[in-house]
Parts: structure tokens; C-alpha cells; sequence
């Protein structure tokens, strides 16, 4: 019977492929939830209530993968991420999804009037600030964690590697 109940060794190249593969899966299925929730607040004008289950998807996605980041001690950020190519890409990101957005906005019939206008600059401009300082936070918060994980962990290495000596 114990034989039955034996796992077979798995290759560690199989996991790997498995996590990617899920994580991938997962990130494909919260954009959905995003455009899915843009779609029935923007084109069908579906109220928040309606659209709570996407709602909190979109809140706590993020906020799940905060806490375990932390608890794995990971940093989620590559090591020189601000010379990077990448925040040019985030960047121009951002811009064809906003202005995504205001088209959508305009071909449902939102800027009739100039108040119409005046709310579409000022909402570009928080949007825009509020994009920008917080993934420059987000920056400088992963890279204080990575040099106080990378301290804490050649301290182990350390502590470990004059643990071993003495036994020797």
C-alpha cells in the first residue's frame, strides 16, 4: 500500500515550467478583470455595485502579492531597473491605455460641452501624477528592501560560514 502513496520525484525544470506557466495564466486572467471592468463602467456605464467582484479582484491582486513578497523575502523589481528599457515601455503603457480611454469617453457621447474637456485634462493630469509617484515608490520601497534582504542574508551567509569552521 505504501507504494501507492509514494510520490514520484519531480524534475525542478517541471515546477519551474509549471510556475511560469501559472503565473503567466494568472496575469492574462487579472488584464481580463481589467478591461472587463472598464468595459462595463466606460461603454455599458454599469455603476460600482454592479461590478464589485472586479472591483476588489483589481484591489486585492496586488495587495496578495505585496504580502508575499514579503513573507518569500523576494524583491519584485530586477536589480537596475530605473536604467532599464522597460519604464519606457510602462510609460508609453500608460499612455495608449489612457488615451484608450478617452476615446471611448468621446465616442459615448462625454464631451459635449467644455466642462466636458476641462474634466478630461484634469483627470489626465491626476491620473498621470498618481501613476508616476506611485510606481517611484514602489521603486525606491523594492530596491531599500532588496539592500536590507541582501545585508540580512550575507549576515546568514556569515554567521553560517564561522558556524562551519569552528565544527571543522
Amino acid at each position: 500500500m505504501k507504494k501507492f502513496l509514494k510520490k514520484a520525484p519531480v524534475d525542478e525544470r517541471i515546477l519551474q515550467a509549471k510556475r511560469q506557466i501559472h503565473a503567466e495564466m494568472l496575469l492574462m486572467i487579472y488584464y481580463f478583470i481589467i478591461i472587463a471592468f472598464a468595459v462595463k463602467t466606460l461603454l455599458l456605464h454599469y455603476s460600482l455595485g454592479q461590478c464589485i467582484v472586479e472591483y476588489c479582484i483589481i484591489l486585492f491582486v496586488p495587495l496578495y502579492q505585496m504580502v508575499r513578497t514579503r513573507q518569500l523575502k523576494v524583491v519584485l523589481i530586477p536589480e537596475n531597473y530605473r536604467a532599464n528599457r522597460r519604464n519606457a515601455k510602462e510609460m508609453a503603457a500608460f499612455f495608449i491605455v489612457y488615451g484608450a480611454c478617452i476615446a471611448i469617453f468621446i465616442a459615448t457621447g462625454g464631451l459635449m460641452d467644455s466642462q466636458g474637456w476641462t474634466i478630461l485634462g484634469i483627470t489626465f493630469v491626476v491620473c498621470f501624477i498618481v501613476f508616476c509617484v506611485s510606481r517611484q515608490v514602489f521603486i525606491q520601497v523594492e530596491e531599500r528592501r532588496r539592500k536590507k534582504l541582501e545585508e540580512e542574508f550575507s549576515a546568514e551567509e556569515a554567521s553560517e560560514d564561522t558556524s562551519s569552521d569552528k565544527t571543522i
